[in-house]
């Protein structure tokens, strides 16, 4: 039994055959994770290097900052709740990016590390202008927790970020130290 298209069947497929069009000339040139503020590109640092994070959290997952706070890297968890300690975890080296974890760089003000999401109404309100992800590197776990937390320490060697234009930049290498870190 067939009917006859309606006016609003017809004009729905035309939509959906000039959304489908325009979508295949879309060019991609950048996974810029996001871009939070109206700040123009040409504003991201001409250069990131990782020997400049040299401000830690001790708490928390892995994290570094410029002393200004300018420019933040951030290595967390993101596989959920482990079902063993930290320290049991495997692989303990492992390529960026990696399937549970996340790496970004943010630049911004006053992006300072900190032990919490929450910001403290007496410190400077972090403002972030753009998080890049890291997309090459290597991880190197040295140190993990025995139980839910405790000291450890990452090596990221070779960063490698994609800027905001879509050009990759290496950054260096880095060592974090945590005192207390946590996978949650």
């Amino acid at each position: 039994m067939g009917s006859k298209p309606t006016a609003t069947r017809s004009a729905a497929l035309v939509t959906f055959v000039l959304l489908l069009a325009s979508c295949g000339s879309a060019p991609v040139t950048s996974s810029v994770l996001d871009t939070t503020t109206s700040t123009p590109v040409e504003s991201f640092p001409q250069r990131i290097a990782a020997t400049d994070l040299t401000v830690t959290a001790q708490c928390g997952y892995f994290q570094a900052a410029s002393e200004d706070g300018r420019v933040h890297l951030d290595l967390r968890w993101t596989g959920g709740y482990p079902a063993e300690p930290a320290a049991q975890m495997k692989p303990r080296m492992f390529e960026l990016p990696a399937e549970r974890w996340r790496a970004t760089v943010s630049v911004g003000r006053n992006l300072i590390p900190t032990c919490t999401d929450i910001s403290d109404e007496f410190s400077p309100k972090a403002e972030v202008d753009f998080t890049v992800p890291v997309v090459g590197g290597h991880v190197d776990l040295v140190e993990l927790p025995d139980l839910i937390e405790g000291p450890a320490e990452a090596i990221l060697s070779d960063i490698v970020i994609e800027r905001p234009d879509g050009t990759l930049e290496s950054i260096g290498s880095l060592r974090i130290l945590n005192d207390r870190f946590a996978l949650f």
